[in-house]
């Protein structure tokens, strides 16, 4: 578990079984796929791990699935709060030599966008229409950078893909929205179902703050996606991967930093509504390699 940490104790590994079981939303085998990550990512630094371990170990028991399932947001926003997330020193071995990308896009739910960077109503971010509205004045242009406010992602980074990945020369997405969410791993219904549209912000590498981007572990994998989420092969992938949700398969690089101004990126860009909610194929080849079908 967690690769290079020291062996899990008999309450962590209590924990583990009880994760295995959770639910999240819609998807049944959340829990599965997660703890499958923690068996095999071994990209986590000792310390960063240890740390983590004992986040979880200072809990109090965890008898069910619910409770352990909120026993790993606990312990990962503990770990932020103590000063050990994605960007601490302690995770060096997992910070990239240089930037992969010299352009980057991050993709959110309109409901964020709406939310964090247009300050709108939560009362209008609840009408689909509305966020429908929303996307094309962004898609239209008349959504202008410098109307955005906060920053884009949060303390616990912002995980983002290379241009060419989502886009072609000519600016437009090289694949439907549909297909786009799928490969960049966007298992959430609620956020990127049906009739949601995605924001894209895009910007050069010149924009990512000290100390640069790192390879995302387990432990910074988080919420309905974190069962979307897999380990990367350090020995064969220069950065983290998605997993399309489509087949399964590892489908685009991806890398996590910290956050910036959103009114400093270079583009905004919107897709179409979504036709359908995310696709599940995953789940069920991820589970038959675990050997949990």
């Amino acid at each position: 578990m967690l690769g290079q940490a020291a062996p899990p104790s008999a309450s962590v590994k209590a924990w583990l079984e009880q994760l295995r079981l959770a639910k999240e939303g819609t998807n049944p085998y959340w829990g599965a796929l997660v703890a499958a990550d923690f068996d095999e990512d071994t990209n986590v630094p000792p310390t960063r791990g240890q740390v983590f371990l004992e986040c979880i170990e200072s809990l109090p028991r965890q008898a069910t699935p619910d409770e352990a399932r909120e026993a790993l947001t606990t312990a990962q926003c503990e770990m932020r709060r103590r000063g050990f997330g994605f960007d601490s020193d302690c995770n060096a071995p997992c910070r990239l030599a240089a930037l992969p990308f010299t352009e980057f896009v991050r993709a959110v739910p309109v409901a964020d966008f709406g939310k964090y960077n247009l300050e709108a109503a939560r009362s209008d971010l609840r009408d689909a229409a509305y966020r429908r509205h929303v996307a094309k004045r962004v898609a239209d242009g008349d959504i202008e950078i410098k109307m955005l406010r906060s920053n884009i992602g949060s303390d616990f980074g912002v995980w983002a893909t290379a241009y060419g990945e989502v886009f072609g020369t000519d600016g437009n997405l090289q694949r439907t929205p549909d297909e786009t969410r799928d490969r960049l791993g966007l298992d959430d219904p609620s956020r990127f179902g049906r009739e949601e549209c995605l924001v894209f912000f895009v910007y050069g590498q010149e924009r990512i703050p000290q100390p640069g981007a790192v390879r995302p572990t387990v432990l910074d994998a988080g919420g309905p996606m974190a069962a979307a989420w897999l380990p990367s092969d350090a020995a064969y992938h220069a950065t983290g991967m998605t997993q399309n949700l489509a087949d399964g398969s590892r489908a685009a690089p991806e890398v996590l930093h910290r956050p910036f101004p959103a009114a400093e990126v270079a583009d905004l860009k919107a897709s179409a509504p979504l036709q359908n909610d995310p696709s599940v194929e995953y789940r069920a080849r991820r589970l038959r390699e675990v050997g949990n079908p």
